[in-house]
């Protein structure tokens, strides 16, 4: 049986060799990125409960990916008023494939839903 700690140290792992999220490097790994959610969303789904720990060590890397999902569909121009307020976000042209660069997303909404339904059902604790 793997322990939740070896569980962990071996995510651990696995997170390493995905690379550092970097808003500059990204684009670069997109399949790395995409290996690392599917395996992630498996894992969750199969260890329920136990994957959980696992989860909370790349909350901060699923902020990076929507953040550098949100740069590949739209640019937001400086602030224009004195209130900081920006205009409404204009479409451009992507560097790469947009697809390629945003397929992570599937299977880290996949990953995040299975680790909340897990936790639903073990009563939220």
């Amino acid at each position: 049986k793997l322990s939740e700690t070896q569980l962990r140290k071996l995510y651990a792992r696995f997170r390493e060799w995905r690379g550092e999220l970097t808003l500059e490097e990204m684009g670069g790994r997109s399949v790395r990125r995409y290996a690392f959610w599917r395996a992630s969303a498996v894992l969750s789904e199969a260890l329920r409960g136990i994957f959980l720990s696992c989860m909370s060590t790349v909350v901060g890397d699923v902020v990076k990916e929507l953040d550098y999902a949100a740069s590949q569909l739209c640019q937001y121009s400086k602030p224009t008023g004195k209130d900081g307020s920006k205009r409404p976000c204009t479409f451009m042209q992507s560097k790469g494939n947009l697809e390629d660069n945003i397929r992570p997303l599937q299977p880290m909404f996949w990953c995040l839903e299975t680790a909340l339904k897990a936790k639903s059902h073990d009563g939220g604790k």
